[in-house]
């Protein structure tokens, strides 16, 4: 039905309305992750226009294989985080091959702005300035497993599933991102960074 408002439906039932034909429903889930997924693509790359391309391809794509995706997924949102971090990862590397670029896994995520890991009640503007500076230090994967961590509270296993990575991997990847962040700040950030361990706990 047009103009049809589905905001208060289900991500399960959107998905099974999406799968009948419904451009409310991939409305609907637009309006509920599209700004999530491109914060999170812009995390993935400083190309701002290659994030909106990729979301808006992914969207496409979604709607043009409506007949062909999985009867149901068990978690929409993971789907579509993952998802898009291929798109834009695959993007990034088909942009790197064209320019020549040696390395396409180098410099395919920008860094997290630190703000993602910061409690609020830390304004002091050198703590920020020394927590940016470090994670500008870790790899990028670190970088990105951090802001899956703090900034959409995704949980280890979530964060595989996003990754494409064992569970464990994830776990070992993060403890190291977190040990290499104390080495760095410490002992300037000792009550952000106490309180980040806690969240991984």
């Amino acid at each position: 039905m047009l103009g049809q408002n589905l905001s208060s439906e289900s991500d399960a039932q959107l998905w099974q309305q999406l799968r009948t034909h419904s451009h409310a429903a991939l409305a609907a889930m637009y309006g509920r992750y599209g700004a999530d997924l491109i914060r999170y693509g812009n995390r993935l790359t400083d190309d701002e226009h290659l994030v909106q391309d990729c979301v808006q391809d992914l969207f496409v794509e979604l709607w043009n294989r409506r007949l062909f995706i999985a009867p149901d997924v068990q978690n929409l949102r993971l789907y579509l985080l993952g998802a898009l971090r291929h798109k834009v990862t695959k993007a990034i590397r088909a942009q790197q091959r064209h320019e020549g670029w040696s390395d396409a896994s180098e410099g395919a995520f920008s860094y997290f702005s630190p703000e993602d890991v910061l409690i609020q009640s830390q304004h002091e503007e050198g703590q920020r300035e020394r927590l940016q500076q470090a994670m500008t230090r870790l790899a990028p994967r670190q970088q990105e497993v951090i802001h899956l961590r703090f900034f959409h509270n995704l949980s280890h296993a979530e964060m595989a599933t996003v990754m494409n990575m064992q569970a464990q991997s994830v776990r070992n990847l993060l403890h190291g991102a977190l040990h290499r962040l104390r080495e760095l700040v410490l002992p300037y950030v000792q009550l952000t960074l106490l309180l980040v361990a806690e969240w991984v706990s």
